[in-house]
């Protein structure tokens, strides 16, 4: 409702890896098919290295040609919602490192809770209200390849011009 049709479905692909790998598990059992699995794997992983949407589907086209008598289960657990997991390559003006490996969500996710790990406690809501946006504003510095002198000078002038008229 808030954002309408400006944010998109983007499904982790590091889950999405971890499900091919348990079930070509499944699949290719024992120590004898070990490098079969490890190969699967890593051409699997390599799909999602590609430069755009469609190479991707192109690669998934030639990994489930490839796989799919050995392993169909595996490869159909990879291609459901594979569409999902290629949504980054809609976004403009992000570097796709940041949101190829697992949902930008989770990651924040993570760099948060690794940030708020080191405070221990806050003295009130309003302490911990203002950690948290300062912390989203670094973050968004960082995407925005914005120097974090530059995007603290300028809140600080926000914060002036909103207490200060």
């Amino acid at each position: 409702m808030v954002y309408a049709q400006s944010v998109i479905d983007q499904r982790c692909i590091e889950h999405s890896l971890k499900n091919v790998r348990d079930k070509c598990r499944t699949e290719l059992k024992g120590d004898d098919h070990r490098e079969q699995r490890r190969q699967l794997l890593q051409e699997a992983s390599a799909v999602y290295q590609a430069e755009s949407a469609e190479q991707a589907k192109e690669r998934l086209a030639v990994w489930s040609t490839q796989w799919g008598e050995v392993a169909h289960e595996s490869v159909a657990t990879f291609e459901r919602d594979f569409d999902a997991t290629i949504a980054y390559y809609q976004l403009e003006g992000v570097t796709l490192e940041w949101v190829r490996s697992t949902s930008l969500l989770e990651r924040v996710n993570r760099q948060l809770r690794r940030k708020f790990r080191q405070a221990l406690s806050f003295g009130s809501n309003v302490g911990a209200e203002v950690a948290l946006y300062l912390q989203i504003q670094r973050l968004h510095a960082k995407w925005n390849r914005t120097s974090w002198w530059q995007t603290s000078h300028a809140l600080s002038l926000n914060l002036q011009q909103i207490y200060h008229p």
